[in-house]
C-alpha cells in the first residue's frame, strides 16, 4: 500500500499543484494489496480505505466478485451515505466524471483529421486530434 500512496508520480505531480484527482485504479496492478482487490470473501456494499499523506484509496464492492478501486488526491473521511453504502468518495467520482465523458464525445464528434498524402500532415492531425 505504500508503494502505491507514495511512489505514485502522478499523485505527486498533482499533489504539488493542488489538484484533486481521482481516477479508477486497474485491479490487476501489482501494487495494490490484495484487500483492495475483488474477492469472493468481501460482502456486497462493503468498503475499505487506505490513507496516506493527502492521498486516498477506497475499494468498494458493488457486487459479488465486482471491487471498484478509486485514487484521489485529497484526503477524505471514510462517510458512507445512501441504501447501497456507497462512500462519499464513490459519489465525488461520480459527480466530476461527467466533464470527462463530455470532452471524449466532443473529441469524436469535432475531429481534426483530413484527408491528405503528405505524411507529416497526416501525423500533425493525428497528434492534434488526441
Amino acid at each position: 500500500m505504500r508503494q502505491l500512496l507514495y511512489k505514485s508520480s502522478t499523485c505527486r505531480c498533482t499533489c504539488k499543484l493542488e489538484i484533486v484527482f481521482g481516477w479508477n485504479h486497474e485491479k490487476n496492478k501489482a501494487c495494490l494489496p490484495s484487500e483492495f482487490k475483488p474477492s469472493p470473501q468481501r460482502l456486497e456494499h462493503s468498503s475499505i480505505f487506505g490513507y496516506g499523506e493527502n492521498k486516498t484509496i477506497c475499494s468498494y464492492v458493488p457486487k459479488k466478485n465486482k471491487a471498484v478501486v478509486l485514487l484521489l488526491t485529497m484526503p477524505c473521511d471514510d462517510t458512507i451515505s445512501g441504501i447501497k453504502q456507497k462512500p462519499n468518495v464513490i459519489l465525488f467520482y461520480n459527480e466530476t466524471k461527467g466533464g470527462v465523458d463530455v470532452m471524449d464525445h466532443m473529441l469524436r464528434q469535432y475531429s481534426t483529421k483530413r484527408k491528405t498524402h503528405r505524411w507529416p500532415l497526416a501525423l500533425f492531425y493525428n497528434i492534434l486530434d488526441i
